[in-house]
């Protein structure tokens, strides 16, 4: 059977204020449930509610960017108290939608041609607290080990470690962190990648697990709704762009007595940068 995947998602954005499931949707396309929602994981690397859910938040998110109402928008997308809402904005950007709407919002110009992207934009803002627990960890980290870090990164249908299904919360299963501590003496550095978690294990068994602390930080991210497809190039990208280009530009601006670190959450790359 013939499909396109550009009718699927017109049919969602047409219907973003309904109940949107997967039934819902297969079933307008003449689809089993089962085979479509096979199909729609396949071609997007996640389920339909995951979609329509990170549809809404870039929705309200850009509500709130331009200063209008985003309650009314929350309301009609079905979040009808503002604790629900809370709870799906928190998931997605680690910042309720009152400390998004005190944040600062620009755009970065790409220069040059890509197929990755349109642009990338940044916001800084007050995040939450991060519980993470270390799984994997370089000793000493250099770009000939950046096809092996990435590789680690795309397993992301549950933690790294299986052990962890049972600590982590069932919203946070599929998010990961990374981050590297810079060695002043030698340009290579020590670069780890943790498993969010709800609540650390046991302390006895526990010797890798700690907080970020909240903070404030510049937040950068694609207009993609999905960074799957091209996940190598824009890891890439964020590398070039704000890691050299960026941050070097604005070094009075950036906090380095604070942890740097990536974030993957539900398809989406962000790169967090501690300011002062």
């Amino acid at each position: 059977m013939e499909y396109r995947t550009e009718d699927w998602i017109s049919f969602i954005e047409d219907n973003l204020s309904k109940d949107i499931t997967t039934e819902f949707v297969a079933a307008h396309f003449n689809i089993s449930r089962t085979h479509f929602k096979r199909l729609f994981r396949r071609e997007f690397g996640m389920t339909v509610s995951d979609y329509v859910r990170k549809r809404r938040m870039s929705v309200i998110a850009k509500e709130i960017r331009a200063g209008r109402n985003y309650l009314r928008t929350a309301s009609r997308y079905g979040y009808k108290s503002p604790t629900g809402l809370m709870r799906a904005f928190l998931k997605e950007y680690l910042v309720t939608p009152a400390e998004y709407r005190n944040g600062e919002f620009y755009d970065l110009e790409i220069k040059g041609e890509n197929k990755y992207c349109n642009k990338i934009q940044m916001g800084i803002f007050h995040i939450r607290p991060l519980k993470v627990e270390v799984t994997v960890s370089f000793e000493r980290y250099n770009q000939e080990r950046e096809e092996e870090l990435c590789t680690l990164w795309k397993q992301i249908g549950v933690p790294l470690k299986p052990s962890f299904r049972s600590e982590c919360n069932r919203e946070v299963r599929e998010d990961k962190v990374a981050f590297g501590h810079l060695d002043g003496k030698k340009a290579e550095c020590v670069y780890m990648i943790a498993d969010v978690v709800k609540s650390f294990r046991g302390k006895e068994e526990n010797k890798l697990g700690f907080e970020i602390k909240d903070g404030k930080y510049a937040i950068f991210q694609t207009d993609n709704i999905s960074d799957e497809k091209y996940f190598f190039e824009i890891r890439k990208l964020f590398q070039e762009m704000i890691r050299q280009q960026w941050m070097t530009e604005q070094e009075e601006m950036v906090d380095r007595s604070r942890l740097l670190f990536e974030r993957y959450v539900n398809q989406k790359m962000y790169l967090y940068v501690p300011v002062k």
